[in-house]
């Protein structure tokens, strides 16, 4: 009798345990930047099980002349083998509250074709000009693979929007 009561409570337990583990999903909330605040930097730890990414950055700066500056990078905990940023431009449509895709920037890097120094901290940054309105708010989102001997991890970060003007 005293085995069915505790078999009875450990399986109560492991019920509520998973009703409890569930995730909580929010809404992803969206950050306009005011106007003459022209930088969004967005630097994110990965979580406490990464072995490759230690960090990913990600930037967007309005250059006031019509073009943007974007920027992303990898801070490694080691060298790696092969790393790939992926920039992804992104612009607010009041429409429809949302962010609508513009264009990317992918890049891949090697250790072979880069050496090591490069490797511990990947960089990719591109000034944009085409395809862009001054007037309209953009972010970017950067998506980001790092491999060493066999193991892959990726992660993602994204910047605020920054309203693009033509002021210079």
């Amino acid at each position: 009798m005293k085995n069915y009561s505790i078999k009875k409570l450990l399986c109560l337990i492991v019920v509520l345990s998973m009703f409890t583990a569930m995730p909580a999903l929010a809404a992803e909330e969206t950050t306009l930047l005011p106007e003459g605040q022209s930088v969004s930097l967005n630097i994110e730890g990965i979580e406490p099980r990464g072995l490759l990414i230690a960090t990913r950055v990600a930037s967007i700066a309005n250059n006031e002349d019509g073009t943007l500056d974007v920027y992303g990078q990898i801070i490694a905990h080691t060298t790696l083998d092969y790393a790939s940023i992926t920039l992804y431009l992104e612009r607010y449509d009041f429409d429809v509250d949302d962010w609508v895709f513009v264009s990317s920037k992918d890049a891949e890097f090697t250790l072979e074709e880069m050496g090591e120094a490069f490797m511990g901290v990947p960089t990719a940054s591109y000034t944009l000009s085409g395809g862009i309105e001054p007037g309209n708010y953009y972010r970017i989102r950067g998506i980001y693979i790092a491999k060493k001997d066999g193991r892959r991890e990726s992660a993602n970060a994204e910047t605020d929007g920054v309203l693009l003007t033509k002021i210079k």
